[in-house]
């Protein structure tokens, strides 16, 4: 097996025109709330991805490599399905695959916060369709707890668990990759607080957009950019806050 990490990691922008297949298994499926994120994409259907162990960090998921057997996507690859079996319940992740253009895969990778959160590579499912997929790391999930069937249900907030979605060793991942926060779970007013973004202006809606940009992890304008308690100012993209809004 070639070196996945050197031989199929692409650059964030999608190099070649026309659209392209993502699979999604998280926030971006229907009925879950970046879903928006692909207003006007295609849906080409269901999907399942093989040697892969889904993860539940409480807001969103994380799909990380299973032991090296992810079947690696080639331009020579065949129509046929080339994925090896998993020998685990944990060993396939089911989703969901649209047909996207170029500008909608930067969105996404702004949305996922490529490459620091996720990163995105190109795959086979078991049916042998070639796909990108947001992947992490495993040093992001050592203490955190698989989801066995590999299906993502919603954020564990909402399903009537603890509160506390990422326990704090599992920060040490996040914090390797230079990312200063801790995930939190998805606040119930965010429905009402798109309402009052729309509807404000000046210092006011850049603090309701930026607690909204903040708790959907968005990815801010500018990396490190703080702003000040006493003049905020915007920092995440209005593009972004509005395509989040549409959901809500």
């Amino acid at each position: 097996m070639d070196d996945i990490s050197r031989s199929t990691d692409y650059p964030s922008r999608a190099a070649t025109p026309g659209l392209q297949a993502v699979f999604v298994y998280g926030t971006l499926l229907r009925g879950h709330r970046n879903h928006g994120w692909l207003a006007g994409a295609r849906f080409l259907g269901r999907g399942c991805l093989g040697g892969a162990v889904l993860y539940d960090l409480g807001p969103f998921p994380m799909a990380v490599e299973m032991d090296g057997c992810f079947p690696v996507a080639s331009p020579s690859a065949s129509a046929s399905p080339s994925s090896p079996t998993p020998s685990t319940e944990n060993g396939v992740i089911h989703g969901e695959v649209y047909a996207v253009n170029e500008a909608q895969l930067g969105d996404l990778d702004r949305l996922e916060g490529v490459p620091r959160l996720y990163r995105r590579q190109r795959l086979v499912l078991l049916d042998g369709r070639e796909v990108w997929v947001y992947l992490g790391r495993a040093r992001q999930v050592r203490h955190v707890a698989p989801i066995p069937d590999g299906r993502w249900r919603g954020p564990r907030q909402s399903r009537g668990t603890r509160r506390s979605p990422v326990t704090p060793l599992a920060l040490s991942g996040w914090l390797a990759l230079g990312l200063g926060f801790m995930p939190s779970p998805v606040h119930a007013d965010s429905r009402h607080d798109c309402q009052l973004w729309r509807g404000s202006s000046g210092s006011h809606r850049a603090i309701v957009g930026n607690r909204l940009g903040a708790e959907h992890l968005l990815t801010k304008d500018h990396k490190l950019a703080q702003t000040p308690t006493d003049q905020p100012v915007a920092l995440y993209r209005r593009s972004d806050l509005e395509r989040l809004c549409r959901g809500y």
